[in-house]
């Protein structure tokens, strides 16, 4: 299976955080959901969590991962997790782009806010 770009679900999270969607049930996933956020120079995405765990990766720019109320420094190239019920956030307070790829080990994910 193959999920171009412009078939991705396209979302506006909160101002200034974008989420393209690829891979989760309604693409025809057994098991697993992928996809990318982009949040713009000065975004947040608050904390939340999931009941599954989230894998990340940063394709590009700088931020801040929040875990549990403390914030850690990422940049391009590094890998996150954020174990289940883990409250995790993120915040681009650079000038450019944070590209974040997740992946969630399920098909039905939800996002849950304190």
């Amino acid at each position: 299976m193959i999920v171009p770009k412009e078939k991705a679900l396209h979302k506006e999270v909160i101002p200034g955080v974008q989420q393209i969607h690829y891979i989760d049930k309604g693409s025809g996933a057994g098991a697993v959901s992928l996809g990318m956020v982009i949040l713009q120079p000065g975004a947040v995405l608050r904390q939340h969590i999931h009941k599954v765990e989230d894998a990340m990766l940063v394709i590009e720019g700088r931020g801040v991962m929040m875990d549990n109320g403390v914030e850690y420094p990422i940049e391009e190239g590094m890998g996150l997790l954020a174990p289940a019920n883990t409250l995790h956030g993120l915040k681009n307070n650079s000038d450019k782009p944070l590209k974040i790829v997740y992946t969630w080990p399920s098909v039905e994910v939800e996002r849950f806010f304190p």
